[in-house]
C-alpha cells in the first residue's frame, strides 16, 4: 500500500485594537492511497478524505475584570469518489 499525505496546522494572532484580539486556526488535511498486489503492479492513487477545518476566535476586553469571547468553528470534509476508468467524479 502507497499512501500520500500532507497535514498542515497553522494558526495566527493579531491584536486588532486596545480592546478586541483575534486568533485563527486553520487545519487542512489531504491524503491518496494506492494498493499493490504481489506481482508488483500499483492501482492508481484514490482519494482519500480530505478535511478543512477553520476555527475564528475574537476576544473583547470590556474593562478590567470582563472578558468575553467569541468562537466560530466550520469543518469541510470532501469525499471524492474514484470510478472504475481513475477520474474523480
Amino acid at each position: 500500500m502507497l499512501a500520500r499525505t500532507f497535514n498542515s496546522n497553522s494558526p495566527a494572532e493579531g491584536q486588532l485594537s486596545s480592546k478586541v484580539s483575534n486568533k485563527n486556526t486553520l487545519k487542512l488535511a489531504f491524503g491518496q492511497t494506492a494498493t499493490q498486489d504481489t506481482g508488483g503492479s500499483r492501482d492508481e492513487l484514490a482519494k482519500a478524505t480530505d478535511e478543512i477545518d477553520c476555527e475564528p476566535m475574537f476576544r473583547f476586553t470590556l474593562g478590567e475584570f470582563a472578558r468575553v469571547r467569541v468562537c466560530a468553528a466550520w469543518h469541510l470534509w470532501a469525499f471524492l469518489a474514484v470510478s472504475t476508468a481513475g477520474r474523480y467524479h
